[in-house]
């Protein structure tokens, strides 16, 4: 199935989401900041000036005229409530339950009246249905109790009276609590606790059959009257807190006594008890603290006098858990003459309703900094008539652990806070809870939408983590679109001036930015960290999360885009600096990535409609990559690590593998919906390509000729519709399979150009590839995605051709570079040997050091030896033995092309860097003796080419002067003093190398120097070369001939060694047996054939005979030169 390698490339976004819900698990919560006992009173409390920045309570709504008439004729009691979770309110009047709709007018028809068959309605409450008993048109149950049974009425739209559940009860109930799955908890004025069990699977009036089990009494006395429980010595109870999370039930009777159970398989296992000491408070009230508000504290209570203790979960010395009073945080001093009526808590906020004044406290704890003893703020409201009850509705979100509810400022994306419903002797006041996001809408009205020095105050005082930019975006979501731009402009501003005080950092979010990926971390907290599918009982079903969003959850996302590109909109005239170009950049992802986050959620809505069973079976035919992302992984899990099986992509291959296996009615539907609801996730593009996929799977790989109209024709598809999501990694291995290569190129280049389609990448490859050009660094990388595929073939001989023709600029850039790295000699030959629109321009500016091998394929020899010898001369990284190959090669392309300074040039060059690499050799082997093994990457003698002048300076200062003798061959001396420095590297050469060496080794050493040189070369000139053979001779006492026959050895010509003797016979200082030894060996050489200058020769011998007789070869001397003087 076609599918996204997360096409629109959103691990940056990923990234930073994940980051903001790092900090906010790092944000403390108003229970985890109170000290164990708090000994002051006021210093905790600040009075607001401003109570609206708390709460708005709105004028008094007199009750219906019907509702008055009925409470004013009670006999017996009245007593106010309001059921939240149907909204309406009620009114228990003696036996009669009274309820209208919280939006009412003075219509009769309004107030619902429930008159009970009993003397008095005892207590009423509202809650979710047990979904195992009622049918699905039900949505909540209103249960009353009376002094003689307990009714069950449903509501649907509006409550249902006739035929009701009733079941009869022994004890007169005080409290009923009714859990989130729709357990009904009653509390007796014996403090017996019952539970209302069913005992049918669906409600059928007819058929229903409940009794209420004593979950507190035992077996034998349960059904006693009371007056004979003796033994059973509780008050009445007067509230049961349910803690549906944690399973804990909390107790108030009478006296002031809490008694703490945890509830399992419908059993109460008693806990611990907080008893109420004579000189305590009476405590009024208690509320449990849902998992969403903290992890330990479980329950608040209220005191008469308004101090609140907070209890809290933990294990004693039996590793038992109890519930133990924590923290005590007195109330302020404006209690203490007054007496509490009722009190609730909910999210930071706790409310006081006394007879004459309401009154609300809010923390004050900074969001990212842990205030231990955070104070609060309280604002005090007076009422007009008498207060009765108080009643707020918690969170959809108050079963989950998400530390997002610990801080108003971060749960305000997510929910609006829940109102209050005062109820007095006179009517109802509705109660509005003020968020930050309200604050910063009353300071920006008072600055008539401008943006003031006040608006800057508060944004900085909340600007750490972007939470104030956050929270404008927020206000301009709650604004009509009209109304928007002054909020973002306000947000505008404020980057702008955090970005005038910032350095920039190519790494940094600016601040609008951050402000866009917090807003959307909060809205996404609640699937983020959670799988899509869950497995229960081998059934595959949508997580309930998703049934849990709110109903404006997919608004609030595309809100979010529409205020990202109206941000846009209002930079289009501002400067184009980096980091504003940065800005946009990063906005403009964040729009592909909400888009792709609403498409992904649409889709999974819509599966939320299908059967279980479909979702089953197509879950069976996902590949386990892909269900291992639905089912086990969670929604925001996709970063750089996971780039095959994206969670974009495995929905996806769900959708396939859905309409493969559903009916083909169902499926359409299905589609038609798809393409309405949701079509950047599935549209009829899709459909098509889904069909060309299927094609070209069942494509026979046996015969792949005649398959080719197949895939040409789904080929044909996939490049027009190229725009949407494609699988390349599946399109490529089938279209391979089958050796369709064209089919690979055409469609791997038309979705490189899908995703580039203004040639972003190529700009950014022209300009230098700069690093802070992020939008056109990530296009270069998306087409870089859909070029590899055509890289993979390339080594196919059928491919290459069809590879090269293209015309993709980019493409073959980076073709070229693939092959290239790749250094395959023989793909590089066949490269090189073709001729292509961008070949030589991408050699000459991106891989210079393979333009010679283009250039000597083409047969321009002469440019091909010029490039190379400049790439032996200047590369920096080659070593010293690819130079020397270089070098040969470089030779022969100047043969080739007739240029003999070229020729000359290399040769020099290769003749040098053989003396290098002897040098080395012989450096290497004196560390290996030193035992001083040395790592050379460093030194460039066994890298770079050195010069003449600096080989020369290694040589000589190690002593290797046979090599300096060659450096000199190779590079002729200039000056006057030449022959001497030639002379005194020969004497340097015997003296310090040949020393200790036998006369016989040291000519073969000789000999081996020698032979390397032109007989020509000014080295090798006797002149200079005899004088110091004959001294070496004469220090090491060696025979006569020595140095003659060193220089005959080594193939110097005897005239050239014979004229070097009478030379030395020339010079006057010149000692009488020396010069006898000279004449006689010059007498061998003329022997020998030695053209010599008779009359030269004969003055010689002249001499000899007079002067050299006591030599011990004088005999023999003078018989050869007798015989070479007749001749």
């Amino acid at each position: 199935m076609m599918a996204s390698t997360f096409d629109q490339d959103n691990n940056f976004i990923i990234k930073n989401i994940r980051k903001c819900y790092e900090v906010d698990e790092k944000v403390s919560n108003f229970f985890e900041l109170l000290p164990p006992s708090d000994e002051f009173v006021d210093d905790r409390y600040d009075q607001v000036e401003i109570t609206n920045d708390v709460a708005i309570i709105t004028n008094t709504k007199p009750y219906p005229q019907k509702v008055e008439q009925i409470a004013l004729s009670a006999n017996n009691r009245v007593y106010f409530g309001a059921f939240i979770p149907i909204n309406h309110y009620s009114c228990i009047v003696d036996n009669q339950l009274l309820m209208w709709p919280f939006e009412y007018n003075d219509d009769p028809k309004n107030v619902t009246v429930i008159t009970e068959k009993a003397e008095l309605v005892t207590a009423v409450s509202c809650g979710p249905k047990n979904s195992n008993v009622f049918v699905d048109k039900v949505k909540n149950v209103v249960v009353v109790a009376t002094n003689r049974y307990i009714a069950i009425y449903p509501f649907t739209t509006k409550i249902v009276t006739e035929d009701p559940i009733k079941v009869p009860i022994s004890s007169i109930i005080t409290t009923i609590s009714i859990s989130e799955k729709g357990q009904i908890f009653v509390g007796s004025d014996v403090g017996d606790i019952f539970w209302i069990e069913y005992n049918i699977s669906k409600w059928i009036p007819s058929k229903c059959s409940v009794h209420a089990r004593n979950l507190t009494s035992g077996s034998l006395f349960q059904y006693c009257p009371k007056i004979l429980r003796f033994t059973h010595s509780i008050s009445q109870i007067s509230i049961c807190s349910l803690d549906d999370d944690s399973h804990f039930v909390a107790v108030l009777d009478s006296e002031s006594n809490i008694i703490f159970y945890s509830l399992k398989d419908n059993k109460l296992k008693e806990l611990s008890k907080y008893e109420h000491k004579k000189n305590d408070q009476n405590i009024i009230s208690i509320s449990s603290i849902p998992i969403s508000d903290s992890t330990f504290t479980r329950f608040i209570a209220f005191t008469e006098k308004g101090d609140r203790l907070f209890f809290s979960w933990t294990y004693n010395s039996k590793e038992e858990i109890e519930i133990i009073l924590r923290q005590i945080r007195l109330g302020p001093t404006f209690f203490s003459d007054k007496q509490l009526i009722d009190a609730k808590y909910s999210l930071g906020v706790s409310v006081f309703l006394f007879n004459k004044y309401l009154v609300i406290t809010r923390t004050k704890q900074s969001t990212h900094i842990a205030d231990i003893n955070p104070s609060e703020e309280i604002a005090i409201f007076a009422i007009p008539s008498d207060g009765l009850i108080f009643e707020r509705g918690g969170h959809i979100f108050s079963n989950q652990p998400f530390k997002l509810f610990n801080n108003e400022m971060l749960w305000q994306h997510l929910i609006s806070a829940a109102p209050g419903y005062l109820m007095t002797s006179s009517g109802v006041n509705v109660v509005t809870f003020s968020l930050p996001v309200d604050r910063l809408s009353r300071i920006l009205n008072e600055s008539n939408g401008n943006y003031t020095d006040s608006v800057v105050k508060w944004m900085k005082e909340y600007h750490d983590e972007s939470e104030s930019s956050a929270c404008a975006l927020l206000l301009a979501a709650k604004y009509p679109p009209r109304e928007r731009n002054q909020v973002l402009i306000v947000l505008y501003q404020f980057s702008k001036l955090l970005t005038k005080n910032q350095e920039f950092d190519p790494d940094s979010v600016p601040e609008s930015c951050s402000a866009f990926i917090l807003r959307a971390a909060r809205l996404l907290t609640p699937i983020w960290n959670s799988p899509v599918f869950i497995n229960e009982k081998k059934k595959i079903q949508i997580n309930r999360l998703f049934n849990q969003l709110p109903s404006n959850f997919l608004q609030n996302l595309k809100t979010l885009i529409e205020l990202a590109n109206d941000y846009l909109h209002i930079k289009i005239n501002t400067e184009q600096k980096k980091e504003s170009i940065k800005e946009a950049s990063i906005i403009q992802k964040f729009i592909l990535f909400m888009k792709s986050i609403i498409s992904t959620i649409t889709f999974i809505q819509i599966l939320r409609t299908l059967n279980v069973n479909d979702l089953t079976k197509s879950m069976e035919k996902v590949a386990p990559e892909y269900k291992e992302r639905l089912l086990n992984m969670p929604f925001g899990s996709d970063d750089e690590n996971i780039k095959t099986q994206t969670l974009f992509e495995s929905l996806r291959e769900f959708a396939a593998a859905l309409f493969k296996g559903g009916s083909e009615n169902n499926m359409q539907a299905l589609q038609f919906r798809l393409f309405q609801e949701c079509p950047d996730f599935f549209c009829e593009a899709d459909s098509k390509i889904l069909d060309a996929m299927e094609s070209t799977e069942k494509a026979d790989p046996n015969t792949p000729a005649t398959q080719l109209p197949i895939l040409q024709a789904a080929c044909d598809v996939f490049v027009k519709h190229s725009s949407r999501p494609l699988k390349l990694s599946d399109i490529c291995f089938y279209f391979g399979r089958l050796q369709f290569y064209q089919g690979i190129i055409d469609v791997s280049l038309s979705r490189a150009a899908a995703l580039d389609p203004v040639q972003n990448a190529l700009q950014w490859y022209k300009g230098g590839c700069q690093e802070d050009d992020e939008e056109g660094k990530e296009a270069f990388d998306k087409r870089y995605y859909c070029y590899q595929y055509i890289f993979e073939i390339s080594n196919n001989p059928q491919a290459f051709p069809l590879i090269l023709k293209t015309s993709d600029e980019l493409f073959h850039i980076c073709f070229y570079h693939y092959l290239i790295e790749k250094n395959d000699e023989a793909i590089l030959e066949r490269l090189f040997s073709t001729t292509t629109l961008y070949l030589e321009a991408y050699l000459k500016d991106k891989a210079p050091q393979y333009l010679w091998m283009y250039q000597a394929r083409h047969k321009k020899y002469e440019n091909a030896a010029k490039l190379l010898l400049n790439l032996v001369k200047t590369d920096k990284n080659s070593i010293l033995e690819t130079r020397i190959a270089w070098l040969l090669k470089v030779i022969g392309f100047a043969r080739g092309s007739g240029s003999s300074i070229i020729l000359h040039e290399a040769q020099q060059l290769h003749r040098l860097a053989i003396i290098q690499t002897k040098y080395n050799t012989l450096i290497k082997d004196i560390n290996n003796i030193q035992n001083n093994i040395q790592n050379n990457s460093t030194d460039i003698s066994g890298v770079q080419l050195l010069s003449y002048q600096k080989l020369f300076d290694k040589c000589s200062a190690h002593g290797f002067w046979d090599l300096v003798l060659q450096i000199f061959a190779c590079c002729p001396i200039d000056g006057l003093n030449k022959k001497h420095a030639i002379s005194q590297a020969w004497e340097n050469f015997l003296t310090e190398q040949l020393w200790s060496d036998p006369l016989s080794l040291a000519q073969m050493k000789i000999k081996n120097v020698i032979n390397g040189i032109e007989k020509t070369n000014e080295v090798l000139d006797p002149s200079i070369l005899i004088p110091v053979l004959e001294n070496f001779k004469y220090n090491k006492n060696g025979p006569l001939q020595w140095a003659c026959d060193t220089l005959k050895e080594c193939h110097i010509s005897l005239h050239d060694i014979l004229d070097g003797y009478l030379r030395l016979l020339n010079k006057q200082e010149l000692e009488a047996d020396k010069k006898a030894d000279f004449i006689y060996i010059t007498a061998i050489l003329t022997q020998n054939n030695a053209t010599v200058h008779q009359r030269k020769f004969d003055d010689s011998i002249e001499w000899f005979i007079r002067n050299a007789k006591s030599q011990s070869y004088y005999e023999d001397a003078f018989k050869l030169m007798h015989s070479l003087s007749l001749m």
